[in-house]
């Protein structure tokens, strides 16, 4: 069993339409085997935060942003001075701004994975027909169910393309801008970003087995396949120094390279390792999934693992 702090202040309407979000995951876990924590309104104050952040797996943020913090009722409640507290856990924003910032400051400083949003987060006032709550908690419905921080990232995307088409294909109530509500949905799945350990679960165990290749990559098929998919997995919002590094690495961009190295990229990690770390993300996308199996069969792994 893991423990789950949701953190909502509702200290104006956006932040409380927000709230309201979250408190669909009240009985969501409590049908779940882990505990919850919930500190919501005048609850939510910095030295409450600071008391949960070590005390859970997950910590779940549903309120205001800034580049660099996340926001409470007149002080903020996790910024780079103290979000070193949550290290080795999970940390999941629904607000403006914060993967911009915090969230590579986060994983610096030994947070687990980091989802949140690197623009503005947006929804309808008050989200009438619900259709913005679903998506925005379908990242936590996923890796209650065992699925890593990877395919969490995915599931929720899905979720806000179902959003689009909802509003796309006018099936609001008649008291919502459709039109807005498409865009906003589109804007949202285009400005998440996951930071940090794509395989992170609840369980804090990776729970696919580790990719098999044999051999040193075979040349310069190898070579641009690898390119190919790395800048595939960046593409669709994964921010990690590891892949900056293999890509600079690939494209002999020595600035990419030291830009990279001073973000904390091990300099150590192979090109397989940082496959199979992104494996569940990959495996979702059929892009990706081609890529890999393309890999494989330049380094001459007998059969492909996804």
């Amino acid at each position: 069993m893991s423990s789950i702090c949701i953190i909502r202040p509702a200290n104006d309407p956006a932040a409380t339409t927000l709230a309201n979000m979250a408190a669909l995951l009240n009985t969501i876990v409590a049908a779940s085997t882990h505990s919850l924590v919930d500190l919501y309104g005048s609850a939510a104050t910095r030295a409450a935060v600071e008391a949960q952040l070590s005390a859970n797996r997950v910590i779940v943020f549903f309120g205001h942003g800034l580049k660099s913090r996340l926001q409470g009722m007149s002080t903020d409640l996790i910024d780079s001075t103290n979000v070193s507290k949550a290290s080795g856990q999970i940390i999941i924003a629904i607000a403006c701004w914060s993967a911009h910032t915090l969230a590579v400051q986060a994983v610096q400083q030994g947070i687990d994975a980091y989802l949140g949003f690197d623009e503005q987060f947006g929804c309808l006032r008050g989200d009438p027909d619900g259709q913005f709550g679903s998506a925005a908690i379908a990242c936590i419905e996923s890796i209650l169910t065992g699925n890593d921080m990877a395919v969490a990232f995915s599931d929720m995307q899905q979720r806000f393309d179902s959003v689009f088409e909802f509003y796309k294909t006018g099936k609001g109530s008649g008291q919502t801008d459709s039109v807005l509500g498409w865009l906003l949905a589109n804007w949202n799945k285009n400005h998440m970003r996951l930071h940090g350990n794509a395989r992170a679960t609840l369980a804090s165990t990776p729970n696919a087995p580790p990719l098999q290749a044999s051999g040193a990559a075979s040349g310069a098929d190898a070579s641009a396949v690898a390119l190919a998919l790395f800048q595939r997995i960046k593409s669709l919002g994964i921010g990690d120094p590891d892949l900056d590094l293999w890509i600079a690495t690939l494209t002999d961009d020595a600035t990419q390279l030291a830009n990279a190295l001073n973000a904390g990229a091990h300099p150590d990690v192979r090109d397989i390792e940082l496959m199979q770390r992104y494996r569940s993300f990959i495996s979702q996308d059929p892009e990706g999934s081609k890529l890999l199996v393309n890999f494989l069969i330049q380094r001459g792994t007998p059969s492909p693992p996804v």
